[in-house]
């Protein structure tokens, strides 16, 4: 409101008819109130459909029940994009008798699954990249992890040094996941070591406040703490959650919440309350990951898979949930849980990855009643229907 514009086209108050400014200095004119009272009119009324004749739902929610909120035989009722009831079918009130039903067969039904760490590029480039293709490859990265049950994952893009080409990066992310509506894409920007803290400050931050969800902030062991404090004071004034990548020296252990981490070595300096992201796939590297070891410790990991179109491009997370329980030692239950509630707790999400009235209605109906047919055929997409934001993908 100080420059006089409207919050929502831009237009100064000279160009329009009027502006009316409401609370916290947020102003709109006369021309986007109509369109949005227009909006609101032609909206259609939100439809309630049943998934009933699963076999059971893993709700995430200690509320339901043990074993990871388990309920069998069980509906889900959902209203627009939120769940509107869940229980056993036995308990469906009468008054969704007459609503359209799903007859789900005897499936099992997950929260939605969760991608902490995919990447725009594996590799990045060296002068100004095509926007266009960027878009493009975002944009099939999103679609393809929506339909291998993904509805909600993280974009990773920059760590190049260069100001013009990360700018490029955070851009063309942004414009790709708007392609793709009902799945719900963060962008994490990752903050090279390489930028000094007048680049942050002057040049990244505006974009980086406007673009991403989160940031990233590398560290290569070579910065002492009070560098790394100083590094880390800079970007968190941006108005975005800020979380470290390894490695970094046992005394910046206390910066490190939200941290991504892989090494086993280095769960033991992560303050309690934090969720690490751990990438299974490291595993096909030669990388040892002791899930066991984490989860036993109270650790509750979320899994990022590193996914890349221009390097390992990696379909859904079976085989980051198989490999966490073949070779990490988790149990079925606890990889799925890292799969879905985990992945949303890293990335800040405290509503998604869990199935309860209210939530979100993002939920995954595997064409099985077994979840250990996860880790058992984890080449195969698992996936029957994906209901993400109360609508089905693909329509």
């Amino acid at each position: 409101m100080a420059n006089g514009r409207c919050s929502f086209c831009g237009l100064r108050r000279s160009e329009v008819s009027a502006l009316v400014v409401g609370v916290g200095g947020v102003a709109i004119c006369t021309a986007c109130a109509a369109i949005a009272a227009r909006t609101e009119e032609e909206r259609e009324p939100a439809t309630e459909i049943v998934y009933s004749e699963l076999a059971a739902v893993i709700t995430n929610d200690p509320r339901s029940g043990p074993d990871f909120g388990r309920i069998d035989e069980a509906s889900i009722v959902i209203r627009g994009d939120h769940v509107a009831w869940l229980g056993p079918t036995i308990d469906l009130p009468e008054r969704y008798a007459l609503y359209p039903v799903v007859h789900c067969g005897g499936r099992l039904a997950v929260p939605g699954f969760v991608d902490a760490g995919t990447e725009l590029l594996g590799r990045l480039p060296g002068s100004r990249p095509d926007p266009d293709r960027l878009i493009a490859l975002v944009s099939g990265q999103i679609k393809n992890g929506l339909s291998h049950g993904l509805t909600a994952l993280d974009v990773r893009v920059g760590g190049s040094g260069d100001p013009t080409i990360d700018t490029v990066l955070l851009a063309a992310a942004r414009a790709g996941a708007e392609v793709v509506d009902r799945c719900t894409v963060s962008i994490t920007w990752m903050a090279s070591e390489r930028f000094d803290l007048d680049q942050l400050d002057g040049v990244m931050a505006p974009t980086v406040g406007r673009i991403a969800s989160s940031v990233e902030m590398h560290c290569d062991g070579s910065e002492t703490a009070n560098e790394l404090r100083e590094r880390l004071r800079c970007l968190k004034r941006l108005p975005v959650r800020v979380r470290m990548c390894s490695a970094w020296p046992e005394a910046c252990a206390p910066l490190a919440e939200g941290a991504r981490s892989v090494e086993a070595s280095e769960w033991s300096l992560l303050p309690p309350e934090s969720t690490p992201v751990v990438e299974p796939i490291a595993m096909l590297d030669g990388r040892g990951l002791d899930g066991r070891a984490l989860w036993d410790a109270g650790g509750r990991p979320g899994i990022a898979t590193r996914s890349n179109p221009d390097g390992r491009s990696v379909n859904g997370l079976t085989l980051a949930m198989a490999l966490l329980v073949t070779m990490g030692g988790l149990a079925v239950d606890e990889a799925l849980w890292s799969a879905t509630r985990g992945g949303a707790r890293a990335l800040g999400d405290d509503e998604r990855g869990r199935l309860r009235m209210g939530g979100p209605a993002d939920f995954v109906i595997l064409d099985t009643d077994d979840a250990a047919d996860l880790v058992r055929r984890p080449d195969t997409n698992p996936v029957w229907r994906v209901v993400a934001a109360g609508r089905e993908s693909p329509e």
